[in-house]
């Protein structure tokens, strides 16, 4: 009687472990895209930093060219220009700082998952005694430096569509669909 008890216990764990499994490969692989994506995240916010620095550095030239201009008595460009030039790159500058809370927002974010999916991943490690080599145990997690990295201009407004070419044998196909219908026509009636 006890041992059959056992045995229905068994069972059951191992019915609800092989239940858990996908589960745990599951977050496993969330990990893995949440680590690539905080990782690309900070790429890209270097790459704001770097975008921010060159604009302070283009209206710091501007107003120099202004000023030096004024002090030579020759105006290379109007000073309507120079406060036209002042005020895009200001524009410039606020949507790249836009841009940059916004990823830190979900840089943010992104951490707060990575640390409940850790969190999570644990204590289905240490409740199901569950493994990463158990679990998965066809393959390696791939290195993040083979991943794919967003251009920033592709993350922020997104991928252009491309217009997919007609094919020639697409502009052909009509002429020689008629050309063998009308060559069927001659040896059907044969």
């Amino acid at each position: 009687m006890e041992r059959k008890k056992q045995d229905e216990k068994a069972t059951v764990k191992s019915s609800l472990i092989s239940d858990v499994r996908p589960l745990y490969k599951h977050l496993s692989e969330v990990q893995t895209e949440l680590n690539g994506w905080v990782e690309r995240s900070l790429l890209l916010k270097d790459e704001l930093k770097n975008r921010f620095s060159s604009l302070c550095n283009i209206q710091e030239e501007v107003t120099k060219e202004l000023k030096a201009s004024a002090a030579d008595g020759e105006f290379r460009f109007a000073s309507h220009q120079a406060a036209k030039f002042q005020g895009e790159i200001l524009n410039m500058k606020q949507e790249n700082n836009k841009v940059a809370e916004e990823l830190q927002a979900g840089l943010d974010d992104a951490r707060t998952l990575q640390l409940e999916v850790e969190r999570t991943l644990l204590k289905l490690t240490e409740d199901w005694e569950l493994s990463g080599s158990q679990i998965n145990r066809s393959g390696q997690q791939q290195d993040s430096d083979t991943q794919n990295r967003v251009p920033l201009w592709t993350f922020i407004f997104g991928a252009k569509s491309k217009k997919q070419k007609t094919s020639i044998f697409a502009c052909v196909h009509p002429a020689l669909h008629r050309k063998y219908t009308s060559l069927r026509s001659l040896y059907s009636s044969k």
